[in-house]
């Protein structure tokens, strides 16, 4: 079973209109709602594949109940944890007649210590039934930091280091002495910064969960932001899938082509994580393991929404390492996930028939 994790999950909600004008009056032709949140799309994904997944998230108030519903009609089973305060809604208003969205992203709500340490219990006790390990998306705040009293990057000011021993653009992914790459990792985590104290309940519950799956050899694979990703970096899950605007900030580092993305590549491997793949969007994406790297382009494919791709592509990418496939046919399947998920509206509910399609429009080339 893959276990998905969504600590900070959503109503998903559109709101179809032929034209929005604020300030007017409104017809609204339809609404669709979905249970939201990264690691809800990804399991969406995971369960049209035909692999047992189990959706683990934190939920409260009436919010959360349609949230359960949502995944239920959906036929994903949840594991939730119940806190005291609702769960959001995201809310896109869909022009028909242009495409136009505007969204309406309600912030996470607080949860108190008591409530992250029931996550972690019961996060614990669901390893013992789990093969795989998916983190996904932004993680809510807590109690101190809607009253102001921790900055943690998490909806407040996050905290990036630039190197300062590599020009990057430059330097890094042609040519770099030996040692210089392992100075850099320590540079971009300094132990004895001020902000490598915040607890436990703060930005580092990643971290935290990638340890525990970690020492009963569970993989696990993050997809997040900020510094939850930054700190998520330091216990080496086994893949990350950040996009470019992803890596720079949690690398403090400056990207200007591909080789530049390789030398990003190098110093993810320097931290013990065995896979990188970098999300180019429409681009496809490049990979790197075992000390191979890929590029996988995708022919063009109408684009709906692509909302929802990223996820697509790990769920898709899970399932194939719980499969044991092999890389080269992960990572094909990964982006033919994401390129079925651009060409639909609801975010990641693309069909393994809309996958198998997307397959022969994905080539993956050594380089």
């Amino acid at each position: 079973m893959i276990l998905t994790v969504t600590l900070n999950p959503c109503i998903d909600k559109t709101i179809f209109v032929t034209h929005f004008q604020k300030g007017k009056k409104v017809v609204v032709e339809g609404i669709k709602k979905i249970a939201g949140g990264k690691g809800n799309n990804v399991a969406r994904v995971i369960k049209n594949l035909g692999h047992e997944v189990l959706s683990f998230c934190v939920v409260g108030g009436q919010e959360g109940r349609i949230i359960e519903e949502l995944l239920g009609q959906d036929s994903i089973p949840l594991q939730a944890v119940w806190a005291k305060s609702p769960s959001r809604t995201v809310t896109t208003v869909l022009e028909t007649k242009t495409n136009r969205q505007t969204v309406f992203v309600e912030p996470g709500f607080p949860l108190s210590s008591s409530e992250f340490q029931e996550v972690i219990a019961t996060y614990t006790h669901l390893l013992s039934q789990t093969e795989l390990v998916v983190l996904s998306g932004s993680i809510p705040p807590s109690e101190e930091e809607i009253a102001g009293t921790v900055s943690t990057g998490m909806g407040g000011t996050a905290h990036f280091y630039p190197l300062e021993h590599i020009s990057f653009a430059d330097k890094l992914g042609r040519k770099i002495p030996d040692g210089k790459e392992r100075r850099a990792v320590e540079h971009i985590f300094p132990m004895d910064h001020p902000s490598a104290q915040v607890g436990l309940s703060q930005r580092d519950i990643y971290a935290e969960m990638i340890k525990l799956a970690r020492e009963k050899e569970i993989r696990v694979i993050l997809d997040s932001h900020g510094e939850p990703f930054r700190q998520g970096l330091k216990a080496a899950p086994f893949l990350i899938k950040p996009n470019v605007r992803e890596t720079e900030q949690a690398l403090g580092l400056t990207v200007r082509d591909e080789e530049d993305l390789f030398g990003a590549m190098r110093l993810y491997h320097e931290m013990g994580i065995e896979w990188v793949v970098q999300s180019l969007g429409k681009g496809g994406a490049l990979a790197s393991f075992a000390g191979k790297r890929w590029r996988i382009t995708v022919s063009q494919v109408p684009v709906v929404n692509p909302v929802g791709s990223g996820d697509a592509m790990v769920g898709a990418l899970a399932v194939g390492i719980a499969r044991n496939l092999a890389a080269k046919e992960c990572l094909r399947l990964g982006v033919a996930a994401g390129a079925a998920n651009a060409a639909m509206w609801d975010a990641a509910s693309c069909s393994r028939e809309d996958i198998k399609k997307m397959l022969p429009q994905v080539a993956v080339e050594e380089v």
